[in-house]
């Protein structure tokens, strides 16, 4: 069995990133295992719990199986975004399956749960910190967070229907 924490996503910083808004927080790590029979899917070992500012408690529970795909595939997109902000991607591929609820028993629209990708991809990529290059660092991390939404905003339709 192979266990990946993703201790990125566990960021305690609580200030605002420089675009004006803070969006959540990550209350437990991304802690995953790879599926034995097929490697490009990760399974929780743990609940995943985010506090988003638009829905809020999400509750992952232990057990949910991901491939982390929330980011588009297309080459320039997944050049930009591919491989950052995994417990974003799995709150929100969480999210897209039906019935498409917190885990405490609010049912999301797709607009809600695409804000929700927003929110937890910024929280779970900021650097705490003040001065110049740690905001030039941030506004960074913003734009590929919006890259994501804008991604999932044109491409995700079929997968909240389907």
């Amino acid at each position: 069995m192979l266990v990946l924490l993703c201790g990125e996503l566990m960021n305690s910083c609580m200030a605002t990133t420089g675009t004006g808004f803070n969006m959540g927080k990550f209350l437990t790590p991304l802690r995953v295992e790879l599926v034995a029979h097929d490697p490009a899917k990760w399974r929780l070992t743990d609940p995943l719990i985010y506090d988003s500012k638009t829905v809020g408690k999400i509750i992952v529970p232990e057990g949910y199986v991901t491939d982390f795909a929330s980011v588009p595939r297309v080459p320039i997109a997944y050049l930009l975004t591919g491989g950052l902000a995994h417990a974003a991607a799995v709150v929100h591929d969480y999210l897209y399956t039906a019935p498409h609820e917190t885990g405490t028993g609010r049912v999301v629209t797709r607009a809600e749960a695409d804000r929700v990708l927003l929110g937890a991809a910024v929280d779970g990529m900021r650097l705490c910190g003040d001065g110049f290059f740690t905001a030039v660092r941030n506004q960074l991390r913003y734009t590929r967070a919006r890259i994501m939404w804008v991604g999932v905003r044109i491409g995700g339709r079929g997968h909240w229907c389907g």
